[in-house]
């Protein structure tokens, strides 16, 4: 009796837990579709995408442990048209997306760095880019159809190329940015450009923005407004 009692019990939780497994196998990407290596024993790494499936979910946990690291090149020319990033990713390596398929994106709040040319050559219209990250890396977004960017509040460094060539038409820069690299917004069709005060950024050759942004900008003291290109002259709405 107490055999068939123990069998009913182990059915009966089996039963009850089966959902939730169901559930979260069909919401993430099966573990044997990723190559990883553990970190220190108490989180992973995400080094190469191994499947062949274009639209990746991929797992917060791998083999029981935290996902907090996605690594160099580990997505790159996947042909992937989506991808889901878990709350949790720390940090998200160089190239790690390069030349997919992608249009979308959400960075969570848990990330904190992004490398070099992480999503550069996708297809993406729309990013959001979560509270935890300081800086952009380089050509981190560049070659891509942006139309609309959203920034974090936490956000002091935007790098070299990171939103060049796009199709943006008007853009916030949070006042958390300090400093915008070298080409960060050049050949897009910017009118609107509303950003902080005293922000650092380059001139002449290596311009931070079209239509000499960057001098009217310096000319009216770094003040924090809106700027408006129109008829090929900038104007201030100060703040």
């Amino acid at each position: 009796m107490q055999i068939i009692i123990n069998k009913c019990f182990k059915i009966f939780i089996f039963l009850l837990l089966f959902p939730t497994f169901y559930i979260y196998a069909q919401q993430h990407e099966a573990e044997s579709n990723f190559k990883a290596i553990p970190i220190e024993g108490k989180s992973v790494e995400i080094t190469e995408y191994i499947g062949n499936n274009w639209d990746v979910s991929i797992p917060p946990l791998f083999r029981r442990l935290p996902v907090t690291h996605i690594g160099n090149n580990a997505f790159r020319n996947k042909n992937l048209v989506s991808i889901t990033i878990p709350e949790g990713v720390i940090q998200i390596g160089d190239r790690a997306f390069y030349n997919n398929q992608l249009t979308n994106i959400r960075i969570p709040d848990s990330v904190k760095t992004i490398g070099y040319g992480v999503f550069y050559g996708n297809f993406l219209t729309n990013v959001i880019i979560g509270n935890g990250i300081t800086r952009i890396g380089v050509d981190s977004f560049n070659d891509n159809k942006l139309t609309s960017i959203t920034i974090g509040n936490s956000v002091t460094v935007i790098g070299h190329g990171a939103f060049g060539s796009n199709q943006l038409t008007s853009i916030t820069i949070p006042d958390s940015v300090k400093e915008i690299g070298w080409f960060a917004f050049t050949d897009n069709q910017l009118t609107s450009i509303i950003i902080g005060a005293n922000v650092s950024m380059e001139t002449g050759d290596t311009p931070s923005f079209d239509n000499n942004f960057q001098d009217f900008y310096i000319r009216n003291g770094r003040k924090e407004g809106t700027y408006t290109y129109n008829k090929g002259e900038w104007s201030l709405k100060p703040r």
